[in-house]
C-alpha cells in the first residue's frame, strides 16, 4: 500500500517477545507489513494510522494466529482504503 521507507524500526528487539526465537521471522513479517501500510507507532508498541485507527497493539502481532493476523490486515487495509479515498 506504501512505497515509504518503514515509519518504525522493525528491527527494534523490544518488538520480539523475548525466550522466542523461533517466532523472530513471523513478528519481523508482520511488523514489516504493518510498516508497508504506512501505520506508525502512535504509543508504547502501539500502533494506527492517523485519522483511521489506533488501538493495534503490539500483542495482537504476536498472539494472533496467521488466519486471524491476516484477516485484522485485511480490515484495517480496507479502512485505510475508505477513509483516504478522496
Amino acid at each position: 500500500m506504501n512505497n515509504q521507507k518503514p515509519c518504525f524500526d522493525i528491527s527494534r528487539s523490544d518488538f520480539y517477545e523475548y525466550g522466542k526465537p523461533e517466532l523472530k521471522e513471523r513478528t519481523k513479517n508482520r511488523l514489516l507489513e504493518i510498516a508497508e501500510c504506512g501505520i506508525d507507532e502512535v504509543g508504547v508498541a502501539e500502533f494506527g494510522y492517523k485519522g483511521v485507527m489506533s488501538g493495534f497493539y503490539l500483542e495482537k502481532v504476536w498472539q494472533l494466529s496467521d488466519d486471524d493476523f491476516k484477516s485484522y490486515m485485511d480490515w484495517i487495509k480496507e479502512l485505510i482504503i475508505k477513509k483516504c479515498q478522496p
